[in-house]
């Protein structure tokens, strides 16, 4: 028989794994009951991951990780920029109704 228990913790605006933890459990049947545990065993991430995934880190001269503040860009580029163009683009709208409609002097 095996069983295996997966867990992860997801950053939920990049969808990276941030954490995550496995549980499995072998074991060697007959007529239907278990006699020998083949494995068993939990394996999951440490905390210098846990903190390399979350804050980043230079590994091999290569930088890795560092979801926090990919998620934080993510959201600028989402919410932010989308609505100060949105509000930009109804000044000027409003800006170009204004002139449009004040009297214009003949020569």
């Amino acid at each position: 028989m095996y069983q295996n228990k997966r867990t992860v913790w997801i950053e939920p605006i990049t969808g990276a794994i941030i954490k995550g933890q496995e549980e499995q459990l072998a074991t060697l049947n007959h007529n239907g009951e278990p006699r020998v545990t083949a494995t068993k065993v939990l394996i999951r991430y440490d905390e210098a991951t846990v903190k390399k995934n979350v804050d980043g880190a230079k590994e091999n001269g290569v930088k890795e990780g560092g979801y926090k503040a990919k998620a934080a860009q993510l959201h600028l580029i989402g919410f932010w920029v989308p609505l100060i163009s949105l509000i930009t683009g109804l000044l000027l709208l409003a800006l170009v109704g204004l002139l449009s409609l004040r009297p214009r002097k003949t020569a």
